[in-house]
């Protein structure tokens, strides 16, 4: 033993924890944990300097969202002791996790390897890294792990684990026996305890900000965490939809109110977000009955003798110039009939004046070329875009891909008002259309994530500075 380690042992007044009936064993055990991006060792086992950590392991971690890993297991390691007739070839570290409402009636866990990190060297250090030690010591270690705690459905949990090393008491080459290290000698695990907290971020929303009776209506409900939803339910008195993003077809001013949406995720628990929907009744048609006409009366019809029209016999001494002067008159003032001329709008313009235009961002521009880059930001399924200026058809049918496309444009500098409407022209695979859109103005881009759907266009306002 070094003089170190002696010194060391006399001033803490303390011994090394080793178990004196057996050839091999532990004397300090720990758990590497990442605790919301902090690694640390947290002590199970082990007094004074052959403590592997300062923290304790039987403490209450404290409150983790689900999904968001600021819980893992990154890791653990054991000291162990042993004699020259006996050997050490691997440590382990078993753990499980449980809710402490319901713990576990079997004795299953999961196990992980602790390959050897180090050997005791003749100075009385371990040879790879810090911390005193006894000849023949040695130091089993994985900080590699990387096990997320916060995949569990929200409640109260612990975090049971004990360690194993094997070898053998008789040889100092084989591997075949099995020593397990708990917390006491009635083989209880160390534990630790955890409380895992759910949000969903329920938002629900329709994008058209006036809604008119007759119209069809969207309604949008988002989650933050939307793979771990698994039903919708849309409720109003007179509407009921298990759809994430139903359509109000031809609404009425009674479907006005509150729209509740349920959702169920994959712990079984119900979330609620609701929504108001305010309906615009058309203007109702007034006929004003005559003032000579009395209502609710029927007008007796009336019997009239007919009599024979007294021809009327003009003298011949009327002259020629009286007949000329009338003729002149009616030619003088000529009836003129012009044809009214019919507007016919193509699709997308239809497409694009029946649907809400939602308003993206207003620009001031002192330059008016301006630079627009068309691209999508999620999977590919066949998105179609056509995009308009001042109701001017700029682009067509453009394909929403990866690769993007280029359109320039330059504004109108005499036009008082300068708008860029995005349509869709076809939803592809998925609904709605979804693209990223970069729009340069003097020389600035910024990017927008937009969303078109069949009752919503996006615009983009310019004004000159």
């Amino acid at each position: 033993m070094s003089l170190l380690r002696l010194l060391l042992i006399c001033f803490c007044l303390s011994v090394t924890a080793q178990n004196t009936t057996k050839n091999f064993g532990e004397f300090a055990t720990a758990v590497f944990l990442n605790v919301n991006g902090n690694k640390d060792y947290y002590a199970c086992s082990g007094t004074g300097i052959d403590r592997i950590s300062g923290l304790n392991f039987y403490i209450h971690l404290g409150t983790f969202k689900r999904y968001s890993k600021d819980l893992r297991i990154a890791g653990a390691e054991i000291k162990s002791f042993v004699k020259p007739n006996a050997n050490v070839c691997l440590g382990k570290l078993n753990y499980r996790v449980y809710k402490q409402s319901n713990p576990p009636k079997n004795n299953i866990y999961q196990t992980f390897d602790l390959p050897w990190e180090s050997d005791c060297n003749w100075m009385g250090f371990y040879q790879n890294s810090p911390g005193v030690c006894n000849d023949r010591d040695q130091k089993w270690q994985s900080e590699n792990r990387n096990l997320d705690l916060t995949n569990f459905c929200a409640g109260d949990y612990t975090l049971e684990v004990f360690f194993e090393l094997i070898g053998s008491n008789k040889s100092t080459t084989q591997c075949n026996e099995s020593e397990r290290f708990y917390k006491d000698e009635n083989g209880m695990p160390f534990k630790m305890n955890f409380t895992i907290h759910e949000d969903v971020y329920l938002t629900a929303y329709t994008p058209q900000k006036i809604i008119n009776e007759g119209e069809d209506v969207s309604l949008f409900c988002e989650s933050k965490n939307q793979a771990d939803i698994v039903k919708y339910l849309w409720k109003h008195k007179q509407f009921k939809s298990n759809e994430q993003n139903p359509i109000i077809k031809k609404i009425k001013p009674s479907q006005s109110g509150i729209y509740t949406v349920w959702v169920n995720t994959k712990c079984d628990k119900w979330y609620k977000k609701e929504l108001e929907i305010q309906v615009i009744p058309k203007p109702k048609t007034v006929i004003t009955p005559s003032k000579n006409t009395k209502q609710n009366q029927p007008i007796a019809a009336k019997t009239t003798e007919t009599k024979p029209k007294e021809e009327v016999v003009r003298t011949i001494e009327t002259s020629i110039t009286e007949l000329e002067a009338e003729q002149n008159t009616i030619q003088e003032k000529p009836m003129v009939i012009v044809p009214k001329k019919e507007i016919i709008k193509s699709d997308i313009e239809i497409k694009r004046d029946s649907r809400y235009s939602k308003q993206i961002k207003e620009f001031t521009f002192r330059n008016p070329n301006i630079k627009i880059f068309i691209s999508d930001y999620d999977i590919e399924d066949g998105d179609v875009l056509s995009v308009f200026y001042n109701n001017e058809l700029i682009a067509q049918k453009i394909e929403v891909k990866k690769a993007g496309q280029n359109i320039e444009l330059h504004l109108n500098e005499n036009a008082d008002v300068h708008e860029l409407i995005f349509v869709a022209e076809s939803f592809g695979k998925i609904s709605p259309n979804t693209s990223e859109i970069q729009i340069i103005v003097d020389e600035k881009p910024i990017k927008y994530r937009v969303t078109t759907s069949k009752t919503m266009n996006a615009k983009f306002v310019f004004k000159k500075e």
